[in-house]
């Protein structure tokens, strides 16, 4: 199930809904917002699929770094902007984890 824009296909802008359900996954989008959604969501997982933090954790940095309360931290209602944001910030974080991991193997001797 999809919702779309009133003027489909003209404006391409389109909300999956949840499996099983009429509820949307987020907001209408056109193409260049979904591919920064995806992109965004990529980036966001791997913050907690590494075991750099748990999910829970991940979506409490998530609503920090996008100012929003915990209900309302999902990367289907962001903008262009803050995808961006956590595009960038979700990189720099699991960067920097992965520096300080191997700082600690060199001073642990590598085990």
């Amino acid at each position: 199930m999809a919702y779309v824009c009133s003027r489909y296909p003209a404006c391409d802008s389109y909300v999956m809904a949840h499996p099983g359900t009429l509820e949307p996954m987020g907001s209408l989008a056109g193409p260049k917002l979904r591919q920064l959604r995806y992109a965004a969501h990529r980036e966001f997982n791997k913050l907690y699929q590494s075991g750099l933090m748990s999910k829970r954790d991940a979506y409490q940095w998530l609503a920090m770094t996008v100012q929003a309360p915990m209900a309302h931290a999902h990367i289907g209602h962001l903008g262009e902007y803050y995808c961006q944001v956590v595009i960038d910030e979700s990189r720099k974080l699991l960067q920097e984890r992965l520096e300080q991991q191997n700082k600690l193997k060199e001073v642990s001797g590598g085990a």
